[in-house]
């Protein structure tokens, strides 16, 4: 796996991008089984085009890889397709 893919990525964020990221995961409602009409991928640019004017003055704006996205996910208490091989 690419490690821009890794959640781990998550971590090196900013915290305010961090709390962007947390708020857009936690405003999304959970379901019992995966989502298979939008991936990771997907949402993460549903993200960027959200927060781009909120995140404007931040480095590199709203954009976020999408192994962050995944960890801002994992952190809010969702299940992610595709960590295979991840401790």
């Amino acid at each position: 796996m690419n490690q821009l893919d890794q959640p781990e990525e998550f971590e090196k964020l900013k915290q305010v991008k961090k709390d962007a990221l947390l708020e857009f995961c936690y405003s999304s409602n959970k379901t019992k089984t995966f989502n298979t009409r939008r991936t990771s991928y997907g949402l993460k640019h549903v993200f960027e085009r959200k927060y781009r004017e909120a995140l404007s003055g931040t480095f590199e704006g709203s954009y976020v890889t999408n192994g962050q996205f995944k960890g801002a996910m994992l952190e809010a208490g969702f299940d992610v397709k595709g960590l295979r091989g991840l401790a």
